[in-house]
């Protein structure tokens, strides 16, 4: 059952990749070492979007990476089952490489049955991560997942945790080196707000709602559906409002389960026979399921519990008992209840659209580090360069995503439409979009929604109740606005010269000027 490959670009080196690519080619240090680095760095721009996966042991981590391959590569079960960092990739035949702390490779080979091993012909101790290349995976054409060991115990001191204590050092890496976050969640306990506060300790840019999602994995008795008030109200709290996009209701097994077509017309059957058993006695916990009489034998009864979970269990029969006629493909509907597609299309969307200025911006970070390691001039001499690149127009998108992350600071207070059109700007990609408008907007409602945007950006920005970090967003929103005017300015010229009006918007343009001054480059 196919559910879907990554949709991004066929070429993940975005225009903004592009032209820090070229930066970074043109960037001369006098450090081999550091040129080493830019090298490195220019690379990774033109690989897969790198997409980490983490969360407390047991979160179910390691199931969701196996229901997105539609295959059970990555061991898991119940504790700690991922011990090493595993990165998944697309590749012409299947591989597995041990890559181990002194840069060298060794090969190992998936179990017959296609999982990783339990044990590696080398310890864990000497194993930096473990590359896993597979063919037959349609998500890893353009992404690489990164699966990482669950994170220590968040139940002691949590507020005093931090990215050294809470993640290993080869989590830490990973991490660092992803694009985007896929964050495991519990009930958002103060220990879920401590980790995430942590992972802007390793990550480039802080996280924010462009390039990190929460899951909140359905494990208990529950079906999916009972799980959508808790996230809602987690997707709202304050500790992760401006830090994810979304909070997602995943019952991590049936999710499995359904997209790699496991349900047989057996299991069907038998489904149908135990949505027939309405009372609670039956299914008021696990012990009830597997020791009740039922017309379902129990070996039965522990496999469908063993294959979906019991949320999953009961979310599947809900799905059969809501249903008068049989269900043609019982798999399908249950893989659309299980909250795998809703979490795809943020990767397909969210992340995705903002691939290219999140790696841009990335990399614009590592390189202005790696300048203050340098020769005094020719570190100046890189960050003037670094300057003059994201005052470019064209590069406005990084500046989006940076204002974004600002505003999950605890010491500013934006005003609401501040941090709801600004996340609107960086999320979307076209000028009608981005203000809110349908596709089939006319180019002048365009402009005038941009001139209206712009004016009030630009008056709460300069006015006494801003900040001045507070005034630096408005300041980056005023000139998204700006630039969305420009856009629709020369759409409406283009229109007026291919049906020979005489443009009348010299006026709009002096007045959108006024209030959104020109930002040279």
């Amino acid at each position: 059952m196919e559910i879907g490959a990554f949709a991004g670009p066929s070429d993940p080196c975005g225009p903004l990749c592009a032209r820090v690519a070229a930066l970074c080619a043109d960037i001369g240090f006098r450090e081999p070492h550091l040129n080493d680095q830019l090298a490195k760095l220019i690379a990774a721009l033109r690989e897969p979007l790198r997409v980490a996966f983490a969360g407390r042991v047991s979160m179910g981590k390691s199931t969701l990476v196996n229901a997105l391959l539609q295959a059970p590569v990555a061991p898991s079960g119940d504790g700690e089952t991922t011990r090493v960092v595993n990165r998944f990739e697309g590749g012409d035949f299947e591989r597995v490489e041990l890559i181990l702390r002194d840069d060298s490779r060794r090969q190992a080979f998936l179990t017959p049955a296609g999982v990783l091993p339990p044990a590696y012909p080398v310890p864990n101790e000497q194993i930096r991560e473990v590359r896993v290349l597979l063919p037959y995976a349609p998500i890893l054409n353009r992404i690489t997942l990164v699966d990482t060991p669950g994170l220590e115990s968040l139940n002691e001191a949590v507020s005093n945790r931090t990215s050294e204590s809470l993640f290993s050092r080869d989590s830490r890496a990973a991490i660092a080196d992803a694009d985007a976050l896929v964050y495991m969640m519990g009930t958002g306990t103060t220990g879920d707000e401590a980790a995430v506060a942590a992972f802007n300790e390793l990550t480039a840019p802080d996280l924010c709602a462009l390039n990190a999602v929460g899951v909140l994995n359905c494990k208990s008795e529950h079906p999916v559906s009972a799980y959508a008030g808790m996230a809602r109200r987690l997707r709202e709290d304050s500790a992760f409002r401006y830090r994810l996009a979304d909070v997602i209701p995943v019952a991590c097994l049936l999710a499995y389960a359904s997209a790699s077509a496991m349900l047989t017309e057996g299991d069907t059957a038998s489904l149908r026979t135990l949505a027939g058993y309405e009372g609670e006695d039956l299914f008021a916990d696990v012990d009830s399921y597997l020791a009740e009489p039922c017309d379902v034998d129990r070996q039965q009864r522990r496999k469908l519990l063993d294959m979906l979970g019991f949320s999953g269990l009961r979310t599947a029969l809900d799905t059969v008992r809501s249903t008068a006629e049989p269900i043609e493909d019982l798999n399908a509907v249950l893989l659309e209840k299980s909250g795998l597609p809703r979490l795809l299309h943020v990767i397909n969307g969210t992340f995705a659209d903002c691939a290219d200025q999140i790696k841009a911006g990335q990399t614009l970070a590592a390189v202005t580090r790696l300048s203050y390691q340098a020769e005094r001039a020719s570190g100046q001499r890189a960050r003037i360069m670094i300057g003059a690149l994201r005052g470019e127009p064209d590069m406005h998108g990084i500046e989006e995503l940076w204002a974004l992350q600002q505003c999950s600071q605890p010491d500013l207070e934006l005003p609401e439409w501040v941090m709801t059109e600004l996340a609107r700007v960086a999320a979307h990609q076209t000028a009608r979009s981005k203000t809110g408008l349908p596709d089939g907007a006319r180019a002048q409602d365009v402009l005038e929604v941009a001139r209206a945007g712009a004016s009030r950006a630009h008056a709460y920005g300069v006015s006494l109740s801003a900040t001045r970090p507070e005034g630096r967003i408005a300041e980056t929103l005023r000139r998204s606005y700006t630039n969305i005017f420009r856009y629709a300015l020369q759409e409406i010229e283009h229109e007026n010269r291919m049906t020979g009006k005489i443009a009348r918007t010299h006026g709009d343009s002096a007045t959108v000027g006024n209030c959104a001054p020109e930002v040279t480059s």
